[in-house]
């Protein structure tokens, strides 16, 4: 009789034994499947701050001082001036040859007009051309006929568009009035030169 009970007991422990052990076992599988906490995500390209710096544009240029831009006025007069030498000595093109003459004639005046102005504001001008541009003539005077009339086109077609950029951007910013006058008055000259580039490659 004791022993039935016994067993009677034992087997109503297992089963509330079981399912303690189960409900335990649940409690650490809801544990695991709850939702995380969410992780701190890296910013987005557009929300990363950017390298350098926000108002760093790709194009951006270095401001133009009087100093710089004296220098640079200086170096393109010079060019176009020994340039357009050559070309008189060189082209058999009576329009090529016309159009050197304009530019001797208005960039000669213009370097002595920017040499009295840089001596009254105690602005260096350089007395020679730099590496690039001598090389560049170097390159010129070394051709002949047909070939040397295309190079000195181009190259006068680059300088003005170089020198247009430069001439308009001290215009608009620079803080020497003296050179920003004589920028913009210098620009409608420099337009002209271009338009007459445009007319020779048409008739070319």
């Amino acid at each position: 009789m004791k022993l039935h009970l016994v067993l009677a007991a034992a087997l109503l422990v297992l089963p509330a034994a079981a399912m303690a052990q189960g409900a335990g076992g649940g409690t650490d599988a809801g544990t695991a499947a709850s939702p995380t906490q969410p992780q701190a995500t890296a910013p987005s390209g557009a929300e990363a701050p950017m390298r350098g710096g926000r108002h760093r544009g790709a194009g951006q240029e270095k401001p133009l001082t009087a100093q710089r831009f004296a220098r640079a006025a200086a170096q393109g007069g010079m060019f176009e001036v020994q340039s357009s030498q050559a070309a008189l000595q060189k082209s058999q093109n009576d329009e090529v040859k016309k159009f050197a003459q304009r530019m001797i004639d208005d960039h000669g005046k213009a370097n002595d007009e920017l040499q009295q102005l840089a001596e009254g504001e105690h602005l260096k001008i350089p007395p020679d051309l730099n590496k690039r541009n001598q090389a560049q003539l170097d390159q010129l005077q070394g051709l002949s006929g047909a070939a040397f009339d295309a190079e000195y086109l181009k190259d006068q077609r680059r300088a003005h568009r170089q020198a247009i950029h430069l001439f308009q951007r001290y215009a608009d910013t620079g803080t020497d009035h003296s050179l920003q006058d004589w920028a913009k008055k210098t620009l409608p000259t420099l337009r002209e030169h271009q338009a007459m580039l445009r007319k020779i490659k048409k008739s070319s």
